[in-house]
């Protein structure tokens, strides 16, 4: 919640867009990096029919399976990001808002419909390996050091000419492109 709320933070708070289709970019990055870690040691039919009865994988190999999704999820939500963003970021006011809480409500609605990825019973993750320690504790560290990075890259981008030029947008956007700012491209990286 913590990352969520940082990069919310970078839209609604320093921009001024009020965004709640954000939800949208978490869930597609869950669903990515769950496929991928399944995906890479099983095939789906054999996973989907014995799921609650495989081994679990090595140490090694699920750490990988996870980087890899959670690289390919990094990817594959900034894409969706930059697609989505530029026929969004054109909207202003409530206009922008409903587009976005219409995005997030979409979203939920086609995954509940892909039995690929479980349809409306979610997505059946590896099994957490023994190897790795107290499963609640690896991931405490994780998303501790995760939101900590993702803290020190947005103070570092508030405090540069980025986070002078969406604080502008926030503020005045006709005014900000008047005087010669980009907002179509500041709206766009903040929004990825």
């Amino acid at each position: 919640m913590v990352v969520f709320a940082l990069t919310w933070d970078a839209v609604g708070g320093q921009m001024g867009y009020n965004s709640f289709g954000n939800v949208f970019y978490f869930g597609l990055g869950m669903y990515v990096t769950a496929v991928v870690q399944r995906d890479l040691y099983y095939d789906f039919e054999e996973y989907e029919t014995l799921a609650g009865s495989l081994d679990t994988l090595p140490p090694a190999d699920y750490l990988t399976g996870m980087s890899l999704g959670l690289a390919a999820s990094a990817v594959c939500a900034v894409l969706c990001a930059i697609v989505l963003g530029s026929g969004i970021l054109r909207l202003r006011g409530h206009y922008f808002a409903i587009c976005t809480l219409g995005l997030g409500i979409a979203a939920g609605e086609i995954a509940a419909g892909i039995d690929y990825i479980g349809a409306g019973s979610g997505l059946v993750t590896p099994v957490f390996p023994d190897g790795l320690g107290e499963k609640g504790l690896f991931f405490c560290y994780l998303l501790l050091a995760l939101a900590a990075v993702t803290f020190l890259v947005l103070r570092w981008l508030y405090t540069s000419r980025f986070g002078l030029a969406i604080n502008a947008i926030r503020d005045d956007e006709d005014k900000a492109e008047a005087m010669g700012l980009h907002t179509t491209r500041y709206k766009t990286i903040a929004w990825c």
